[in-house]
């Protein structure tokens, strides 16, 4: 009754002309499915039938304005369009009568379009698109490697600076920099800013200038040059109100006045973040002091040479650091291994995260195939029904090219409609996914979908489209016409062949969601085991946020140490607060600093080096805070602090690294140069906290306290600190306490990087677990792509054995033998794609070998998890149309024929 009236309502809708067309194909299949399915099933199908069509009706009135009208005169270009404007028409006729199928057939294709162009988007704007500095492809970073002092990666000394600068001739310029931070103050409100300290070359040598103003000159990067200072814009808008007239004034940057020189470009960043503040870094290029390895270098090749050019000449440079600083010996320099590296500017800015995006995009490809696999799927199925229309349009003298770009145009239609809507999910998707992105993935503001990731998305629609829609179509369609009208009745069975290109497909689409599941299992394991690894210290319940105090208000480590722990001692008045403590670098920090460490029961030769280790200033009560067990002896104490005494605490791998077996208890060390500073004496031995990864090993660690011993070359340690404030109050209210304190001491300091401690753990594990999300989503699309692939392929086949199962049923086959005889055709189709899938997956497990922690490329429990999931998954959507085939009855099957 219900279907009766929309038909009859949808008739006086659309017309005589449609009725017979659409209507009427409408109305047939409707009947079909009540004999074989009943009322309700059908009713529901023929919703959806009619939900889908104004859409599609919209696109054929809309192709029919772009029809030629027929003229007196045609040339053959005229005709050509014409029957290509006729091929748009049928082709829209073609989906505009099964709405259902065009509909589902956009969605999957789309899906997958979707995914590729959201990924693609985010690689082409962080990975293949160029820096946004002239001649960005010549730009490199150039670092150091130091094996024989235990330090993969090193920065450049300044001394390395001024060899370079003087002596390379493959560089056409060099600039050296120190990222860092600076209190401002004055007028508004106190704010810690980032900083970076550059030498004058630093704007030639990236091609980029003030848009406001100018840069450093030569006598402004000397020491004891004029303090100048360019400013970025979003600086100069907030907080000097955007005015021209801020070109001359000065701002407090650590309580020293700096003329404002410059205004920066608006959008300008270096290397990864925006610095609010630039300032001269000041190398004395007649300095015989060699420094020390805490800056960093970019360098601009000259035009021609290669990144392993200017690496061999700078290597071939390094033994001259003997003949030009006087501190430094040939066996110092031969004990170092030092050695030198050049990679360009965007691999070292991108870093692991390329790994991370290539291996998305190629999971989302998956998707993609799966997604146009299913696709062919449904047009090998469709084109059964229509081998019978392409027979007699042959016999009426249709040739091989018409129907070649009758069905190109279906094609062509199916991708343009599936560009579309996969645009539109990708824009959807993409805001998800540049929300989910790890804070730390660079470039991020340059992602987005413009010209080339439209042009990507157009290739992927088109090319998928074309061969999953258009071949398979043709292979069918394009058959002999006496071999179609012979097989044309409705009963007749699809052959053997087709039958198995079905099948090929369908367990390439289980192959390919099996690899995709694999791969999400093994990054699952990964980080189910970050998640397990033992930090040393309890995050939960930890504020901390840094304070740095500037040289020019606390001139001396007695200033530094004395407002630090009158400053922890005011906190922990607060109500609610556990306790306080301070520690120059938090585990799981980028920054670090490091220095030789050299052990009094184990001298050096004056010309040898000993190795580099972390070290960290804490106060006192820092390691009760944060939970880090103490192994042996004691920690630094508050009386320790005051009296500077020469006492130091280590973790467990430096005890076991250079006294395996033994206390290192009442030990002395020293960090710097053989003879360079003084003596400490081991009082303590705490717990391993990572350094900077959860997935490296502990590195050996030396902590100092707030106020080491004089004439130590660790002073500078304890000027910025993070503190750790344990409580129970609430995170406004204990920010607000802990700013008011502070204030108390000194209203000019500004608090920066305010955290909760265990967000700050969520955020080392923040790769990885983006990684195996969105490894996740893709094999959860994947696995329910593949089932809809089997269900779709298992119920068309039992419908075509309809009959034949009328006939097994009424000679007295049980209904148990028909559904164990369609489950196991599912299960093979299963079986080989699980198969395929394996030996796949064992394939293409070494790409994410990089991207694992603590589990094994090939898993053996990882593996046979995925294969059960999909071979019970596929069973599961194979019992549907098995259960359907065991229900009809011989009277049912035999109306079919």
């Amino acid at each position: 009754m219900i279907a009766r009236l929309l038909l009859r309502t949808l008739s006086l809708l659309l017309g005589a002309d449609n009725e017979r067309e659409i209507v009427g194909d409408l109305r047939e299949n409707h009947a079909q499915r009540v004999e074989q399915r009943g009322a309700a099933k059908a009713t529901g199908w023929l919703l959806f039938q009619l939900m889908s069509l104004p859409l599609w009706l919209a696109i054929d009135r809309l192709a029919a304005l772009g029809t030629p009208a027929t003229t007196s005169r045609r040339t053959r270009g005229d005709s050509f369009m014409r029957s290509r404007a006729e091929d748009l028409r049928f082709a829209l006729r073609f989906f505009s009568r099964s709405p259902g199928f065009s509909m589902v057939t956009v969605l999957t294709l789309a899906l997958g379009i979707g995914a590729n162009t959201a990924i693609f988007s985010v690689v082409d704007g962080v990975v293949l698109e160029g820096l946004p500095y002239p001649d960005s492809d010549r730009l490199v970073t150039v670092w150091h490697s130091a094996p024989g002092v235990n330090m993969d990666q090193l920065g450049t000394a300044t001394g390395l600076h001024t060899l370079y600068g003087q002596a390379a001739s493959q560089l056409e310029g060099l600039t050296t920099y120190r990222r860092t931070s600076s209190n401002i103050t004055g007028d508004g409100d106190p704010i810690r800013a980032e900083a970076l300290t550059v030498t004058a070359s630093f704007f030639e040598v990236l091609g980029v200038q003030p848009m406001l103003g100018r840069s450093f000159g030569a006598e402004e990067d000397m020491p004891d040059g004029p303090r100048v200072v360019v400013i970025s814009r979003g600086l100069w808008q907030d907080r000097f109100g955007g005015l021209p007239d801020v070109l001359g004034r000065t701002v407090l940057l650590n309580d020293v006045a700096h003329e404002i020189i410059g205004v920066m470009p608006d959008g300008f960043s270096f290397p990864t973040t925006t610095p609010q503040v630039i300032l001269p870094l000041r190398i004395d290029p007649a300095s015989p002091e060699f420094g020390g390895f805490n800056t960093e270098s970019v360098a601009l090749l000259t035009d021609g040479s290669t990144p392993e050019e200017a690496e061999r000449e700078l290597t071939a440079l390094i033994p001259r650091v003997v003949e030009r600083f006087s501190d430094i010996s040939p066996e110092m320099v031969e004990a170092a291994q030092l050695t030198v590296r050049v990679d360009p500017l965007k691999d070292s800015i991108i870093g692991p995260i390329r790994t991370t995006l290539w291996i998305v995009m190629g999971t989302v490809g998956f998707v993609l195939l799966i997604a146009s696999a299913n696709v062919g799927t449904l047009f090998l199925a469709r084109a059964e029904g229509r081998r019978r229309e392409v027979a007699i349009r042959t016999a009426m003298g249709a040739g091989r090219r018409d129907l070649f770009w009758q069905f190109s145009m279906e094609s062509g239609l199916l991708a343009v409609a599936s560009g579309v809507v996969g645009t539109l999910f990708a824009w959807v998707g993409l805001g998800l996914l540049v929300a989910r992105a790890p804070a730390t993935m660079p470039r991020l503001s340059e992602v987005g979908i413009d010209g080339s990731v439209l042009a990507f998305t157009a290739a992927i629609s088109f090319g998928a489209a074309l061969l999953f829609g258009a071949v398979p179509t043709l292979s069918h369609a394009l058959s002999s016409p006496e071999e179609a009208l012979r097989d044309g009745s409705r009963s007749a069975t699809s052959g053997r062949r087709r039958n198995l290109g079905r099948n090929a497909l369908v367990s390439s689409q289980i192959a390919l969601a099996l690899v995709l599941l694999v791969g999400s299992g093994l990054m699952l394991r990964s980080f189910r085991h970050l998640i397990d690894v033992d930090l040393g210290f309890q995050p939960e319940d930890v504020l901390t946020f840094r304070v740095s105090l500037p040289s020019q208000s606390y001139p001396d480590v007695e200033s530094v140490s004395r407002f630090h722990l009158d400053a922890l001692e005011g906190i922990e008045g607060i109500p609610g607060v556990v306790g306080a403590g301070a520690v120059s670098n938090l585990p799981l920090s980028t920054g670090w600093s490091g220095d030789p460490l050299n052990r009094e029961d184990t001298p050096l030769g004056s010309d040898a080096l000993p190795e580099l280790v972390l070290l960290k200033g804490v106060s006192p009560q820092y390691f009760e805070v944060m939970g880090i067990p103490l192994m042996s002896g004691r920690t630094i104490s508050r009386a320790d602090t005051q009296d500077r005494s020469p006492v130091v605490v280590i973790n467990s791998a430096l005890a076991e690294r250079f006294w395996p077996g033994e206390s290192p208890l009442g030990r002395r060390i020293m960090h710097g140069l053989p003879g360079t500073g003084e003596w400490s004496t081991i009082v303590g031995i705490v717990g391993d906290t990572p350094a900077q990864s959860l997935t490296e090993p502990p590195r050996e660690l030396v902590y100092y306290g707030l106020a080491p011993m004089a004439g130590s070359n660790v002073s500078w340690v304890t000027r910025s600190m993070v503190y750790t404030v344990r409580g129970r109050l609430a995170p406004e209210a204990m920010i607000e306490e802990v700013k008011s304190v502070l204030a108390q001491h000194d209203p000019n300091l500004p608090i920066a990087e305010v955290r909760w401690l265990d967000q700050h753990v969520a955020d080392a594990r923040v790769q990885m677990a983006f990684t195996m999300m969105m490894l996740s989503i893709a094999a959860g699309i994947g696995l329910l792509l593949g089932a809809i692939g089997i269900y779709g392929v298992i119920s068309y086949l039992t419908a075509l054995r309809t009959r034949e199962i009328g006939l097994r049923m009424a000679l007295g086959a049980e209904r148990g033998v028909v559904k164990g005889m369609v489950l196991r055709q599912g299960a093979v189709v299963a079986l080989v794609g699980v198969a395929l899938g394996l030996a796949a997956a064992v394939a293409l497990s070494r790409f994410l070998s990089t991207a694992l922690y603590d589990v094994s490329p090939t898993d053996p429990a990882t593996y046979a998890g995925v294969a059960t999931l999909v071979l019970l998954t596929s069973m599961v959507a194979t019992y549907v149309p098995a259960r359907r085939a065991a229900a009809t009855t011989p009277l049912e099957a035999l109306r079919q024929d």
